[in-house]
């Protein structure tokens, strides 16, 4: 058996390129011996904590505008349901304090200011995909904060979105039961699957956007990488997978006591990390593989000849 899945390996080619996925293993096992990607996914669970804090309380302040106080709670049975438990513990609080607590009140200059951080903490995470591409960071730093505002906005979008979905989706079931189409039994499995279809769905959106536009040079954009599937389906896993373990066989609590929440946030989120990095590095692998026929690297964004070729144009017309 060992042996046939070996020779599968070593006579097949990945599509549109002349190597074997024999050589695009080793090349990847390579890649992850050179690039120190444990080092690296520390490093950006530490950036991931630093941008998320104040990204989340400029993000949480805007929801209000957008959702009423009942699909707001709908908001957190969200979190509840899709985050490991001792994870959703860490952040249930401060979200509810940001949330509900009319009292407290955010200036424009703290806001600002909690945008910018959070900001900077992306433009640091975007400098860490450079390293599978062996570049240095060349674009200027108002176009490194230009892509990181991409981001924000992505996940704010992404965020709004998913709560709609959510209500919709939890709507819509509620209905067919309420015309006796479906039995609630039914109804709690097709829930089940379809909110793990749309998480999928928006993790996927998310991760291939982030890897198109985070390194320094970008490629031909394409939907559905393979990097892109594994990094989706590993975060799903890996947030199930520590629910699981940690309800039934850790003893984090015995072990650490209070700490046992945020020692497993910090675990989970380094793992997720991890996964991220090396769904990137599966997707360099397959661009760079190909030395005799590589695949076109697109130019960085010049903005200065976007438009000055734009009044060009204007001024003969």
């Amino acid at each position: 058996m060992i042996k046939k899945i070996k020779h599968y390996l070593d006579t097949h080619y990945y599509p549109k390129t002349d190597k074997s996925y024999t050589f695009l293993i080793e090349t990847f096992n390579k890649g992850v011996q050179n690039s120190l990607l444990g080092v690296r996914a520390a490093a950006i669970a530490f950036k991931l904590i630093m941008a998320a804090i104040p990204l989340l309380i400029v993000i949480l302040n805007l929801l209000p505008s957008f959702f009423t106080i009942d699909n707001l709670s709908s908001f957190l049975i969200l979190l509840e349901e899709y985050l490991p438990s001792n994870v959703y513990n860490v952040i249930d609080g401060p979200i509810k304090y940001i949330l509900f607590d009319t009292t407290r009140g955010y200036t424009g200059i703290w806001m600002f200011a909690a945008l910018f951080i959070a900001l900077n903490s992306v433009r640091l995470i975007m400098e860490s995909f450079n390293a599978s591409y062996h570049i240095k960071e060349t674009r200027p730093i108002w176009e490194q904060f230009f892509t990181a505002i991409i981001v924000w906005l992505l996940l704010t979008l992404l965020l709004v979105i998913s709560i709609s979905l959510f209500l919709t989706n939890k709507n819509f079931f509620q209905w067919l039961v309420s015309l006796n189409l479906i039995k609630p039994g039914v109804i709690r499995s097709f829930y089940f699957v379809a909110k793990y279809i749309l998480f999928f769905i928006l993790l996927i959106i998310l991760i291939e956007v982030i890897f198109y536009i985070a390194p320094a040079r970008r490629r031909k954009f394409r939907f559905m990488t393979p990097g892109t599937i594994i990094a989706a389906l590993s975060t799903l896993i890996i947030s199930g997978g520590f629910d699981f373990f940690i309800t039934h066989f850790s003893n984090f609590n015995k072990i650490y006591g209070p700490l046992a929440t945020i020692f497993i946030f910090f675990l989970w989120l380094q793992t997720v990390a991890f996964m991220i990095l090396v769904g990137f590095e599966i997707n360099a692998v397959v661009y760079l593989a190909d030395d005799d026929h590589p695949r076109p690297i697109l130019p960085k964004l010049n903005f200065k000849k976007l438009f000055t070729k734009s009044s060009k144009k204007s001024k003969k017309s």
